[in-house]
Parts: structure tokens; sequence; C-alpha cells
């Protein structure tokens, strides 16, 4: 039976290809009118989001690095709480877990690592964020612009009460404003708080400056002038910066540098909002053309590199923020400052909920495996073991006329389709197993034909240095002549990152110059990342003084790895009861620049990985000091024998091999930084310059323009948008921040 609807192809099954696959099929209607195939290579969905369970008995969860969702996640968790309503109604579970609220936990406190060089030390500083109204994706509107400005008033406001940045001006000026808007401004001391910054009573005088602000923002009451109040306003912050820069650094306690670094860095960004995006009207995607720690400087900031604060160390750490593949040199930070400061203020001040949620189980189990159930029974159709190859244009170089694959292995005789998911138990003491759906480290060769599967000293299906092939596949523009007989394609959608695009889009490059502009001036960055098991421990020893109520997550931490997660909620889903903690590590290092081409070196991959982790030793003999109950009494050296392995009576080698390491190199796996070189170049999903191409990733424009799962999800959302009018735009939560 001929299918008569049109053929919508996704190529790459990260976020951006299985989120575009959600919203391609999220209504009776459009199941009807389009049908949807998924390539993918390998064995498993997931892109960097990735995850799988080891094949030893411990089950143990192996990410490509730590991952958590930010509270303003909006389109993301619409798209995963639909998807897990109807994973419950197909009657799935993922393990125990049911609804979205059991897959996640909510996180208040971030942590930043601060080097105090004179005493050698790493300090943890904390930042506590309150819990806002709702829940990210229940359908309540988000907080715009404008109430971020509010949040961000007041949290400034009484910071810069605690390091004594008032004096009589501010005292004037506010009497002043006044008598212009006839308001009496209730003054009201800051409230304390020894560990961190907590926000203030919302009628306090903190409320009324960023009740102001959202007046200039967009209110038409004021028969004045905007201009007025906002360049008083500007004075204002401006008086307050030459306050906080009077201050001298060098003799200020750890604790007076931290309330200083963050006053300085609210009352810049709150200060370059007012004069760039409300008194000169720029908008953010303007504000790319400038890098980050400039654009603070010439907002009158204190602290203007990396080095010296670590609320902006932090924040680069995130998104890998270190051009030209220099990881971590200061003087390759990097970061558009429109996306920077678009991301500041959603990331800290739009959410709802709580500012962070992290995920009860590997990103793969948690986010793919009720995802691709649910696709599952849409009728998409998945073609696992699938490696694109090339897309090529037509005659006319406006559509996409042929896209070849590498089918990497065939089926088992009978089997039409490779069902990924693997069940596993995991046993606990005090409880029966409980039956885990997971991706498996390794494809399940009892479904593929064993004469097609790779030899011994194949890097691995995933890899990029696998050459191995069972066969070609081609794949035609339905409106190309020459297409009978083969399968023929609508649409594309293009959700593979661009590190792999000069050589799969060659022909797509050459015809449309945007497009081959934006790859070539897109950044990639590789990415280390460890995971290390602990024993039977009380405490870790980090929290000296007892601030922190949470499990850690950390920025600004030593290199390589800034990214310092505890993630030990996942040991109970794990068969590792003699663990008591579990850590996870990441950053950003340096490209290679003797690295391979594709294919040429199968070899590559093992000796990168081993090189994972010796750094990961190393550092961790190193830095061991962060976790003092990790050490040997009395030093400041890691006790091996500290480290959990499932054998009880393994030698320290053991116990060092058992952990988990891994380098990110391939194409699909580099991070996409948002440089100022770069994001002033993305592209929409519809401006791929095919009639039949969009996008789909965090790669490209979204509103966002960072790396991160929102960005693919929105930019998903967009691309359905384009094709089939649904979701509608009313629907797509964030583009008011453009």
């Amino acid at each position: 039976m001929i299918d008569s609807r049109e053929h919508i192809v996704i190529l790459g099954g990260g976020v951006g290809g299985c989120a575009a696959a959600y919203w391609l099929t999220a209504t009776p209607e459009l199941r009807a009118k389009y049908r949807v195939t998924l390539y993918q290579t390998g064995w498993r969905l997931g892109g960097k989001g990735a995850s799988s369970r080891g094949e030893s008995d411990q089950h143990r969860s192996e990410e490509h690095g730590p991952h958590v969702w930010f509270g303003f996640y909006e389109n993301a968790f619409k798209t995963l709480r639909g998807a897990m309503e109807e994973h419950a109604q197909l009657g799935h579970t993922v393990g125990p877990f049911q609804t979205l609220k059991d897959l996640f936990m909510e996180a208040r406190e971030g942590v930043f690592y601060h080097h105090n060089e004179p005493a050698g030390k790493w300090e943890p500083w904390k930042m506590a964020l309150p819990r806002y109204a709702g829940e990210p994706g229940d359908g309540t509107p988000s907080p715009d612009i404008r109430e971020n400005l509010w949040r961000m008033a007041d949290h400034l406001a009484l910071n810069l009460s605690k390091v004594g940045a008032f004096g009589p001006v501010v005292s004037w000026f506010l009497k002043m404003m006044e008598k212009i808007l006839s308001r009496s401004v209730k003054w009201q001391e800051a409230m304390t708080c020894p560990t961190g910054i907590q926000p203030g009573d919302p009628s306090g005088w903190a409320s009324y400056l960023s009740r102001r602000l959202i007046d200039l923002a967009g209110s038409e009451r004021h028969w004045y002038g905007e201009p007025l109040i906002g360049r008083g306003f500007k004075l204002l912050l401006d008086y307050i910066g030459w306050r906080l820069r009077r201050m001298k650094k060098s003799a200020m306690t750890s604790e007076a540098k931290r309330e200083v670094c963050l006053a300085d860095l609210y009352r810049t960004c709150l200060r370059g909002a007012l004069v760039d995006l409300l008194l000169r009207d720029e908008t953010f995607q303007q504000l790319d053309r400038h890098e980050f720690l400039a654009w603070l400087k010439s907002h009158g900031a204190g602290f203007t590199t990396v080095k010296e604060s670590p609320f902006l160390r932090g924040y680069y750490d995130t998104p890998f923020a270190f051009s030209n593949g220099m990881a971590h040199d200061p003087n390759n930070a990097n970061f558009a400052a429109g996306a920077a400061l678009r991301g500041f203020f959603r990331i800290f001040f739009g959410y709802k909920g709580a500012y962070v949620h992290r995920m009860n189980l590997g990103m793969g189990e948690c986010v793919f495996v009720p995802l691709y159930r649910v696709l599952k029974a849409r009728g998409v159709r998945f073609e696992f073991f699938h490696r694109v190859e090339a897309l090529e244009p037509n005659a006319a170089g406006n559509r996409v006329a042929r896209i070849r694959i590498n089918r990497q292995v065939r089926l088992a005789d009978g089997k039409d389709e490779y069902n990924p998911i693997k069940e596993v138990a995991v046993p606990h003491a005090e409880a029966p197993p409980v039956f885990w759906p997971v991706w498996p480290e390794h494809p399940m060769v009892d479904q593929l034909d064993p004469a097609t599967l790779p030899p011994a000293d194949d890097p691995g299906l995933e890899s990029h240095w696998s050459t191995h092939r069972s066969s070609t596949v081609e794949l035609y523009d339905r409106m190309d002549p020459s297409a009978n007989g083969h399968e023929r394609f609508d649409h594309v959608v293009l959700a593979i990152p661009p590190a792999a695009h000069p050589h799969l889009a060659k022909g797509l490059l050459e015809k449309d110059t945007r497009f081959r502009v934006m790859v070539g001036t897109s950044e990639t960055i590789r990415t280390i990342a460890c995971q290390f098991w602990f024993s039977d421990k009380d405490d870790l020893g980090w929290d000296t003084h007892d601030y922190f109520c949470e499990l850690a997550m950390a920025g600004s931490g030593p290199d390589p790895f800034n990214i310092i997660i505890e993630a030990s909620n996942i040991l109970r889903t794990e068969a590792t009861p003699g663990a008591s903690h579990l850590l996870y590590l990441c950053g950003p290092i340096s490209n290679d620049a003797n690295e391979p081409p594709a294919g040429s070196d199968p070899g590559y991959p093992a000796r990168e990985k081993a090189r994972a982790k010796a750094t990961a030793l190393s550092w961790i003999q190193e830095k061991a000091s962060l976790w003092p109950g990790v050490c040997l009494p009395g030093t400041n050296t890691l006790d091996p024998m500290s480290l959990y392995h499932p054998d009880e009576g393994a030698t320290v080698e053991q116990r060092l091999d058992w952990q988990y390491f891994r380098m990110n190199i391939d194409p699909g796996e580099r991070y996409v930084l948002s440089t100022n070189t770069a994001a002033p170049n993305r592209l929409w999903p519809w401006e791929s310059g095919f009639n039949n191409l969009v996008f789909s990733g965090d790669w490209c424009r979204n509103s966002i323009d960072i790396g991160c799962v929102e960005s693919a999800v929105t930019s998903a959302m967009l691309a359905a948008h384009h094709l089939t009018g649904y979701p509608t735009r009313d629907m797509i939560d964030g583009l008011q921040y453009e």
C-alpha cells in the first residue's frame, strides 16, 4: 500500500531531532498528513545528552557529562511533560517513576569556587535563589523581561546594602524621585544572609526601583517622559558603580569580595540593559557583536575578567565559553554579549519554580526513553545504524535533491526494526529488584546480522573514526524526476551539529553563502568528563561551614574540571550498594592540532579516552583537598581506597580503573560555542537557503543562542511550526527575548 502522506526525514537523534519529531506528530491531524522517519548513527538516541548503563552487574549510569535543566526551560519541560503524560497513558513507567516530578529534583543553591591565591585554597561561595511561583512547562505565563528586571533590582538593592555601597547621593536621589513621582519611598533594611544573597520583601525600595524600570520598559503612564526617568536611574547606577569600584579588592575579606563581585555583576547587567536595550532600543541580537566581558567593561564593571570573579568564571564555564580551542585561557574567553545577557536574565531571574531542576536518572533514561516510546506509538519510524554521509543540492541550488546514508549494519533475519531499549533489574538490599528501561553501552548484537558487524578493531559505530558499512541508502527529493524506485522525502530536518556540516553538507555550503558563513564562523570545543564513585562516607567534607543544604552543583572549579556536580541521588538507580557519593566532573579541553581525519586512525578514540583517564586521575590526586573527607588523614592527598569498587578487596589500581572517563571528540559530541564572531551569523531554522530543508538544534538561531536543551527544543518547535503551522508561535516561549 502506497503511503500518500508527506514524508519528513529527520537527520540526527539528539534533543533537536527528537523534539522535532515530537512536535511534528503532536496531533492526529498532523499524523494523518505527515509521516516521519528519523535516521540515527549507532544504536541509541541522545546526541550530547545520550547516556547508557554499563554492562557490568552494577548497571552504573554513564553520561557524556553532567546535565541539569534550568527553571526557565519552558519549552523543554512543556515537551517532556506532554511526553510523560502520553507515556503513562500507554501504560509505561521509567522504573518506578511515572510523572515528570519523579524524574527531577529541585535545587536552589549554586556553588562558585573562589581561588584564594594567597592561601592556596579553593573556597565554595554560595548563591541561594528563591523559589518563585509555578512550575516550568505548566502552561502558566513565564516571567517576561520586565519581571526579570524587577527581580534583579530586588537582588541588587539588598546586596548593595550588605556591601555598604550606599551614601548620601543615593538618599538624595530617592527623595528627588519621591517628588517627581509623588510617591513615598519606603526604606527597608536588607535581609541578612551570611552565606548567600536572598530576595527581599517586595514592599522595600528594591521593588520601588524595579517598578520604575518596568515602567521605563513599556508603561505610558508617565506623561513627563520615560527618558528622564531612565537617565535618572542610569546616573544612580553609575554612582553605585563608582562606589563599588572605589572599594579596594586587595583589602577585602573573602566574604566581602563575594558580595562585591555579585553586586558588581548585578549592577552592570542592569545598567547595560537599561542603556542599550531600553534607552538605545537595541536588541539582544545586536549586542552579539560585542564580547560579554568587554561589554561589561563598557558599562563600568569593576570585575572584567574571569580570573577576578568566580561568578563570571562560573557563568563562562557553564557554556564552555573559551574560543580558539584554548580551554581555560582567560585571554580566549569569548561569549557573545547578547546571548550572555539574555541567558543571565533568564537563568537567574526568568525561571518558574526552582532555578535548577536536577535529573534523578541519566538523561538518556529521563528524557529519551519516554520520548522514544511515545514517538514509536505515534508511528515515527526510527532507522538506527544509519550514518548520514552527504546531502546533495539540485541543479538550481534551492532544494536538497538527494541524501546518501551509510547503513552500518543490517538487522538479523526476520527483524523489521531494531529495539534499542533494554530492561535491567537493579537489586537493592531492602527491596525487590526494580526494572529500569535503559540504553545499553553497546548495541544488542542478537538483533543484528552477525555477518555485517564491525571488526574487533573498529572504534565503535558512534565514532567519527569508524568506516564500517554494510550498504548505502539513498533518499530522493519527491520533486526529483529521477526518484523512481527510491525512498522519497518532501522535507528534511537537519538536526546534526555544524562540526559535521563541512563533510556531510559540502554541496549545500557551496550553493548558499549564508549557510556557509554560519558554518564557517561556528566554533565547537571538545569536552572532558569523568565520574567518581566513593565508598561509604558520611561526608565528603567540602562544606566546612555547613552552609549548603543540597547536593553540590558547582562552577569555576580548578581546571580542567570546572563543572562539579554531586549526583548521589542517582545511586539509588544503580546496583552499587557500597557507594555513598557520586561526583560528575566536566570541562572544556583544548583541540588536538594533530587530530587524524575521519576513518584514518581507528585507534585514536581509545588513545584519547586513555588521555582523559590520565588527566582525571592526575587532577583528583592534586585537587582532593576540595573534599577533605576522601583525603588521607592529616593530608590533602586522595585516599584511593575511598574510591568505590564492587569488590571490597580491590586494589588501588582496580579502584582507579573502575571509575568512568571519556573525551568528547566526535563532531556530534563537541559543544557549540556562542562567540561574538559566530552568534551574529546564526540562521533561524527556516533560513537554510533550501526550500525543503530546516535546521533543528542548539546551534541555529532560536532566541536563546546558547548550547542547551531549551535552545534545541525551541529550534525544533520553530522548525515544526515552519513546516506545519504547529505549534503556533504563541505556544513557543521566549521569542520576545530576540
